[in-house]
């Protein structure tokens, strides 16, 4: 089971759009980061 992942603005915004596919790939880590700069992004 992989460990730890960062994600970019255009995966962030798809898992928040609903994106199952994104979901399922993401529900493979224990966890899921998202740096600061994504953050102020999405702002």
């Amino acid at each position: 089971m992989p460990g730890n992942i960062a994600i970019d603005t255009d995966i962030a915004i798809k898992f928040l759009n609903g994106d199952r596919e994104i979901d399922k790939f993401l529900s493979k880590y224990s966890e899921v980061c998202m740096p600061v700069i994504v953050t102020g992004e999405l702002i």
